[in-house]
């Protein structure tokens, strides 16, 4: 079932994709993984923003667990990165949580992050950076999850904003793994890490739409620096003094016409290792990941290694836990989310007597049945949440929550 609703500070439609309400809603598998994928959400910068989250197998929500981002490309959506990655049956096999959020300028029918290019996001005034770090502080406060072990990736529009995160989240984030991307020439200019960063980076020497020797983007026109100068960038703010170690993997699929070869960076500050993995004829894809129709356009998709398997194991190693040279928040840091919940007397009318809110993961609110004609003090958190009365299986309709004072 699919249930549209209207944002509340555009006339646009937010695509909400449910597998069915019955007294749990999005409690179902979603893009086949084993565990569950749900849809969430927090209100941010005025907008409301969707993310999923994969648990993986087993799953219990009282162990705390290390959490992997995947950020999507652009004109993509969190079902596209959990498509192109498949990074949710990674988790399953190592037991951490997936989390795909969704950008929020739209883009030709998907979406776009505001990764620093002066894209469609950027121009909106989009701030992704203080989303993904609001979205850090909602994990933290909903999930068990180790705040420490928090690590980021993405493709292309992901994959710069992957970097940008590096340079801008670094106390935030255990370890950045960008694929398909770089960074812009003007935004590389002020990057200004404030630790040393993991970066593990996977690029295409025949990549169509991201220059491996940088350069002019056709796509957008933006000047981006080489994957040279982008690792050289890493080594250096890291402190590595060691390698590259070169190492040549198998070629054990012959007819994906590419190879890969990865360089390490070590004994750097931290142990915050910059490693790339140069995929030698291949183009703007994820390495692992076929799709026939998309290597038109793209190029090759090497078959040799699986990407989120090597993301998983480069991110395993690190913890944010060492040599912050600020303490968070940090001078022009973005704030940490408050959305702190239903401002005083917010009305819920609905013909029925009492009514029960559920987040769009699922869960029942821990106030339980909520006075639908009175006013509700209760702590609940922004965004959005389904209404429905007690015994009805039906969706009634979805519902926005705004901070307190909004």
């Amino acid at each position: 079932m699919r249930i549209s609703v209207s944002k509340c500070d555009q006339n646009v439609l937010v695509r909400i994709y449910t597998c069915g309400f019955a007294v749990v809603l999005m409690a179902c598998t979603f893009c086949g993984g084993v565990g569950a994928n749900t849809l969430d959400s927090i209100y941010y910068q005025d907008r409301f923003r969707l993310y999923r989250v994969h648990e993986p197998t087993g799953y219990k929500g009282t162990d705390i667990h290390a959490v992997v981002m995947v950020l999507h490309g652009g004109t993509g959506s969190a079902e596209s990165a959990i498509n192109f990655s498949q990074m949710d049956r990674v988790a399953d096999t190592a037991g951490f949580l997936a989390v795909f959020p969704q950008g929020y300028a739209e883009a030709r029918g998907g979406y776009a992050w505001a990764d620093g290019r002066q894209g469609v996001a950027d121009q909106m005034g989009i701030d992704d950076v203080g989303f993904i770090a609001a979205l850090i502080d909602t994990l933290d406060e909903r999930r068990a999850i180790d705040v420490n072990r928090i690590y980021v990736s993405g493709v292309s529009n992901g994959g710069f904003m992957t970097q940008r995160l590096a340079c801008e989240l670094g106390d935030r984030i255990a370890a950045a793994a960008p694929v398909c991307a770089t960074m812009d020439v003007d935004y590389f200019a002020g990057c200004l890490p404030v630790r040393p960063v993991p970066v593990m980076m996977v690029m295409g020497t025949e990549d169509p739409f991201v220059p491996y020797e940088g350069g002019r983007m056709s796509s957008s026109g933006r000047d981006i620096v080489s994957v040279d100068t982008m690792i050289s960038f890493w080594v250096q703010n890291n402190n590595c003094l060691a390698g590259p170690d070169s190492l040549q993997y198998p070629n054990t699929v012959t007819d994906d016409n590419s190879t890969v070869m990865r360089y390490t960076q070590g004994a750097c500050d931290c142990d915050a290792k910059v490693v790339l993995y140069k995929v030698i004829g291949g183009g703007h894809t994820w390495p692992g990941v076929e799709n026939p129709s998309y290597e038109r356009i793209a190029g090759e998709t090497n078959e040799d290694i699986h990407a989120s398997e090597e993301i998983w194991n480069f991110c395993r190693q690190h913890t944010r836990t060492c040599n912050t040279t600020a303490a968070y928040p940090v001078a022009g840091a973005h704030r940490r989310y408050t959305g702190n919940g239903m401002r005083p007397g917010t009305r819920m009318p609905l013909s029925a007597s009492r009514t029960y809110l559920y987040s769009l993961s699922g869960a029942v609110l821990p106030q339980g049945a909520v006075p639908t004609e009175r006013s509700h003090s209760g702590h609940i958190a922004a965004g959005l949440y389904v209404r429905s009365r007690p015994g009805d299986k039906s969706v009634r309709s979805v519902y926005p929550i705004l901070p307190n004072g909004r």
